[in-house]
């Protein structure tokens, strides 16, 4: 992921929740689609973790083998000037490096550009914004910087100690007790852990809406009436267009030139309605989408 390895503690907290972040968000976004009716060799999984961490993946039917064989790519001529349609590829498998002029190439957005460097960065701010959390409420506890004579430190800390163990202390002390020795300075921190809650919400619904999932996020509100709701996934449905229109397009480019090699052609459909395939007891637990936050593959 292009990232620098810490030296720090903090630093090193920091980038290990980032490391979690990500492979969690990059969980959901290779789960927005779900095929069907694959070749054996090409898992769906797999090819959509290559198509999201690389931009695109393609599939190639081996003829001497007779099996297909998916993996990342490299042009080596192509159709047109511009060299957007290649011609020739040279496939870098599990098994080896071939050369192909059939195949049928997978893009995971439909401006072939990489969404995995801007998720990156939104679980950077996410990260931080969940470390900033942490400190807040941690600071809660009222730091104090107590100013004692040197030969009195020791004693003031065992009694510092007992006061954070929720015990009762009784101080005796004589005449010689100087009273303007001893100064502290007491500063809390502000509780704004709820706005930057509110703030990571945000930027979680941020990454969901580029990934082409709904969500909908309540803020003191029973419920957004249907023209908020309809703005509101305005961007999730761009998204959906955006990742979607790819995987149509190869479907209906393999049918065109592996048809003859395959029983079924394969197909895929959203999360959406594989939720709503499922028993009403396993749709309570599963992701809640709007009624109008889906819809049939046909009305993209």
């Amino acid at each position: 992921m292009g990232l620098l390895q810490p030296n720090t503690r903090s630093s090193l907290s920091t980038y290990r929740s980032l490391i979690n972040t990500y492979h969690e968000v990059r969980g959901r976004a290779i789960s927005v689609f779900s095929w069907n009716n694959l070749p054996t060799l090409v898992e769906s999984n797999l090819m959509e973790i290559k198509a999201y961490s690389n931009g695109s993946v393609a599939v190639c039917y081996d003829k001497f083998l007779n099996r297909f064989i998916m993996g990342g790519f490299i042009p080596l001529e192509y159709l047109d000037q511009d060299e957007q349609q290649p011609a020739r590829i040279k496939l870098i498998a599990q098994g080896g490096i071939y050369e192909f002029d059939e195949f049928v190439i997978l893009y995971d957005t439909a401006s072939r550009l990489l969404l995995s460097p801007i998720i990156l960065e939104k679980c950077e701010r996410l990260v931080e914004v969940q470390r900033t959390i942490d400190i807040n409420i941690h600071q809660q506890r009222t730091p104090r910087i107590t100013i004692v004579p040197e030969d009195k430190e020791q004693s003031i800390k065992n009694l510092y100690a007992q006061i954070d163990n929720y015990c009762d202390n009784v101080v005796g002390v004589g005449d010689e007790f100087d009273v303007q020795q001893y100064n502290s300075i007491l500063q809390p921190a502000p509780p704004i852990f709820n706005e930057l809650y509110q703030y990571k919400s945000q930027l979680y619904s941020e990454i969901l809406n580029l990934l082409g999932i709904t969500s909908v996020t309540q803020q003191n509100r029973e419920r957004l009436i249907v023209d908020e709701l309809r703005f509101s996934n305005g961007g999730t449905f761009q998204s959906r267009f955006n990742r979607y229109n790819p995987r149509a397009q190869f479907v209906k480019d393999f049918e065109l030139k592996f048809g003859n090699y395959v029983d079924k052609i394969p197909s895929f459909v959203l999360y959406d309605e594989v939720i709503k395939g499922l028993p009403e007891q396993e749709q309570e637990t599963s992701l809640e989408v709007p009624e109008d936050g889906g819809g049939e593959p046909s009305e993209f």
